[in-house]
């Protein structure tokens, strides 16, 4: 059950004619013409209509179009089925509508928000998506409740970012807003902002990254570490701590003089191929 579930759900349910059920027979005696009752999803009377004996009920004849609602923007109600479909009635009898209810919710946003380059596309790991069915069943409880059953599944592989490339996310800015979207609907799920942070590793500012600005860490780092200088500001210090962890200290140095070393030798490297955890 993937999204197309929730997109033949929303959008492919069938319009029914209008309802047209046989005039009363005016020779049929009065005590032997029963009334059939509709009730919607909230037990209001949609419609009455009069049913002599041993006449054949069809339901595909009931218009139940108008029990098709948007709740919000992300959950969707139409009919499902009546709770009971007699083929003919001997007694007053009342049939209750029965719902599929559909709702799509964000429970978690990618976890990466900083980038360090432009080129690639947006990684959505971290999304989670999911997509609920409530299907009210005629079967009731002591209280006479329907019961319904919950079918949810995570359907966060079926989602995209409306614009993927970073290129184009970046082209006005150090930071973007990112739209997620479900495959098969144009409606926007979830949005969150992103930023680019090109100069990570670039001590000195002098747009490379060698083995001067490693150099300048580990002397930064031998200062902080014996409180010998507090000028280092926090936007250096996010400059040097390359590795994101918290702390200035060697392990950026090295990782800076690694990435200098890969890239010195012609190899195209970036910081999340260097890094894991940046990815």
């Amino acid at each position: 059950m993937k999204i197309k579930i929730l997109s033949a759900f929303l959008t492919a349910l069938c319009l029914l004619p209008s309802m047209a059920f046989a005039e009363e027979n005016k020779d049929e005696p009065a005590e032997n013409i029963h009334t059939l009752t509709f009730r919607d999803f909230d037990g209001n009377v949609m419609q009455e209509i009069k049913v002599s004996p041993d006449e054949k009920i069809d339901y595909s004849l009931v218009d139940t179009s108008p029990l098709h609602t948007h709740l919000d923007i992300y959950t969707e109600r139409d009919f499902y089925m009546w709770s009971v479909t007699p083929e003919t009635i001997d007694t007053d009898t009342e049939v209750q509508a029965l719902y599929k209810k559909a709702t799509l919710a964000v429970e978690s946003l990618p976890t990466k928000t900083e980038y360090y380059s432009s080129d690639g596309s947006v990684n959505l790991d971290g999304l989670s998506v999911t997509i609920t069915l409530e299907t009210q069943t005629p079967i009731t409880d002591e209280n006479g409740d329907f019961y319904i059953d919950i079918q949810t599944e995570d359907i966060a592989e079926n989602c995209y970012a409306e614009i993927p490339e970073l290129e184009k996310l970046f082209a006005d800015g150090k930071t973007a807003t990112v739209n997620i979207i479900p495959t098969g609907d144009t409606k926007t799920l979830a949005t969150y902002s992103i930023s680019l942070f090109e100069n990570l590793g670039d001590v000195n500012g002098d747009g490379h990254i060698d083995s001067v600005d490693a150099s300048v860490v580990l002397q930064m780092y031998a200062e902080l570490s014996t409180d010998r200088n507090d000028s280092v500001n926090d936007e250096t210090k996010k400059i040097i701590d390359v590795n994101r962890d918290g702390f200035v200290d060697s392990v950026d140095s090295s990782l800076i003089l690694n990435y200098y070393s890969l890239a010195s030798r012609g190899n195209t490297t970036s910081w999340e191929d260097l890094i894991p955890s940046l990815r």
